[in-house]
C-alpha cells in the first residue's frame, strides 16, 4: 500500500497516522442516570517512514514558533513598558523574529511535496466521508451529555436547483 502522504513510497505499519471519531450520539435520560450512546472509528492513513519524520520535524517546529511568538510578545511589552534598556529588548525581538521566521520557513520546507496531517483530518477519504456523516475527532463526546445528533447539515456547494454554481 502506498503512503497517501506523498505517494512516492510503501507505508509501512509502524508510521500510520490514526485517528479516532465518533458520532452517531444518542442519549437517554430515565429518572437517576443518562444513558449516553455513539460509535467510534478508528481511521488509519498510510504513511511511510520518511512523511512521519517530516511530519515530526514540522511539529517540533511549529512548537519552537509558537515560543518565539511569546518571547516576541514579551519583548513588545518589555519595550512599551519600560522594562529593560533598549538594547536588550531589541535583541530579543530581532532574536525571536528572526528564529520565529526561521522555524515557519523550515515547516514549510519540510512538508513540501507532501500533504500534512491537517490535510489528512480534512480531504482523506475516509475521515471526509465520516465528517460528512456528523462524526467529531476524539474518543468520546467531552463535557456534558449531548443531546441527541440531529440530521447533519453538510455544506453543500450545490443551490436549490441541484446544480453546482
Amino acid at each position: 500500500m502506498r503512503c497517501w502522504f506523498c505517494d512516492v513510497r510503501d507505508a509501512e505499519t509502524e508510521h500510520v497516522y490514526q485517528v479516532e471519531m465518533y458520532g452517531d450520539v444518542d442519549t437517554r435520560k430515565t429518572p437517576s442516570q443518562t444513558q449516553v450512546a455513539y460509535n467510534v472509528r478508528h481511521v488509519e492513513v498510510p504513511r511511510c517512514a520518511d512523511c512521519h519524520s517530516r511530519h515530526v520535524i514540522a511539529f517540533y517546529a511549529l512548537v519552537i514558533s509558537l515560543i518565539m511568538v511569546i518571547a516576541l510578545a514579551f519583548a513588545i511589552l518589555a519595550a512599551v513598558l519600560s522594562w529593560t534598556p533598549q538594547w536588550i529588548w531589541g535583541l530579543w525581538a530581532g532574536l525571536a523574529a528572526g528564529l520565529l521566521l526561521g522555524t515557519l520557513l523550515i515547516r514549510f520546507l519540510i512538508l513540501k511535496g507532501i500533504r500534512s496531517i491537517h490535510q489528512a483530518r480534512i480531504t482523506h477519504p475516509e475521515i471526509k466521508d465520516l465528517l460528512e456523516k456528523c462524526y467529531r475527532f476524539g474518543r468520546r463526546p467531552k463535557g456534558s451529555p449531548p443531546k441527541s445528533d440531529k440530521p447533519c447539515d453538510a455544506p453543500s456547494d450545490q443551490d436549490a436547483s441541484g446544480t453546482v454554481p
